[in-house]
This record gives structure tokens, C-alpha cells and sequence, in this order.
């Protein structure tokens, strides 16, 4: 079977220029405790290996790790599940 995937890109909401080092977390019921990745250069990131048939909450956290974001995807079949955040606040990261 193909494996399932929530992927997206991170984006600064006022010029649009991608965000890396960026922390996202995907979670349900079913998946505990929730997995982290971290976007890459381009703002992207991805999750490979998701069970189908669940709701999953996909969270950006950038300030001291608490949630700026966060969408709910409901998996249902094989392919790719995309979630895409424009983050509209200032992130310092210096």
C-alpha cells in the first residue's frame, strides 16, 4: 500500500518568504506522544507513516514551544495530506 503523509510549507504571512528551523507537531488519540519534525530551508516539512483513518491536529510552535497554529486533518486513504501555515507574527529567532 502507499504510504500516507502530511506535508506542507511554513510561510511568513506578510512577505511570504518560507520560515525554517520551525517546529511542528502532529497528534490524535491514537498517536500519542505526538511526533515532531522541523521545517528545512524551504519552510517544509513532512510526517511519513500516518495511520489512515483518524483525525490528526497538526501544531506550528515557535515561541518557547507553545502553539502559534494549529489545523485538523482527517487521514482517510493512501497519498498526501497537505497543511500549509502562514505565520502573520514577527518571529525572532536570534
Amino acid at each position: 500500500p502507499k504510504p500516507l503523509f502530511v506535508e506542507g510549507h511554513i510561510k511568513d504571512g506578510a512577505a511570504g518568504d518560507p520560515l525554517s528551523g520551525i517546529s511542528i507537531y502532529i497528534w490524535s488519540s491514537s498517536l500519542q506522544p505526538a511526533l515532531q519534525t522541523i521545517t528545512d530551508e524551504t519552510g517544509y516539512y513532512t510526517f511519513t507513516g500516518i495511520p489512515s483513518g483518524d483525525t490528526y491536529t497538526v501544531s506550528v510552535a515557535v515561541e518557547a514551544g507553545a502553539p502559534v497554529g494549529s489545523y485538523r486533518v482527517f487521514v482517510t486513504s493512501p497519498g498526501t495530506n497537505t497543511v500549509n501555515f502562514w505565520l502573520n507574527a514577527v518571529i525572532d529567532k536570534d
